[in-house]
């Protein structure tokens, strides 16, 4: 009984963190099966124009490209000039 109860409570928290945190507005996609060795770029979560938008830029990790990520968001920049790839209906437009 007292591991269901701090399992629970352990869940409650982690439910309240997430409403507290604000959305990510970058994230990590994954491009490898479009080239040859591994590729990954970001999508910038364009809110205020409803769309998704893709970076110029391509990294050849994750880890240098969630970086980058953290950079621009800290930064609190807005790619808009970047291709949009998805509107806010969810119709992909670009890989």
């Amino acid at each position: 009984m007292r591991s269901a109860a701090n399992a629970k409570s352990s869940l409650n928290a982690e439910i309240q963190r997430v409403k507290t945190q604000p959305a990510l507005r970058f994230r990590v996609r994954d491009l490898s099966e479009h080239y040859d060795a591994p590729a990954f770029d970001l999508v910038f979560h364009d809110t205020e124009n409803g769309v998704e938008r893709h970076s110029e830029a391509v990294w050849s990790s994750k880890e240098q490209a969630a970086l980058e990520a953290e950079r621009l968001d800290a930064a609190q920049l807005r790619p808009v000039h970047w291709e949009v790839c998805r509107q806010k209906s969810g119709n992909l437009l670009n890989f």
